[in-house]
């Protein structure tokens, strides 16, 4: 969850324009498989689906080693400043 909250920040963070700033909201995640404890790697993927005025929502998928989804992340964050 950490990873797709991570994924879903930065995504938002690409939107910003000087002296916006985010916080989030809100995250729900479905987890579809585990990862191995192995050290083995996940990366994240994510994009913003939507952007308003005050608000936005993107979408994660979390990857597991081999390539397959791990978990899919829905979160919001409010768009603050400017």
């Amino acid at each position: 969850m950490l990873l797709a909250d991570l994924a879903l920040a930065l995504a938002t963070q690409t939107t910003l324009a000087k002296g916006e700033w985010m916080a989030s909201v809100d995250i729900k995640v479905n987890f579809l498989r585990p990862v191995a404890g192995d050290g083995s790697r996940i990366e994240a993927r994510a994009k913003v689906v939507h952007r308003g005025r005050t608000l936005t929502v993107a979408t994660a998928e979390v990857l597991g080693a081999d390539g397959r989804p791990v978990a899919l992340a829905t979160g919001s964050a409010a768009l603050l400043g400017s």
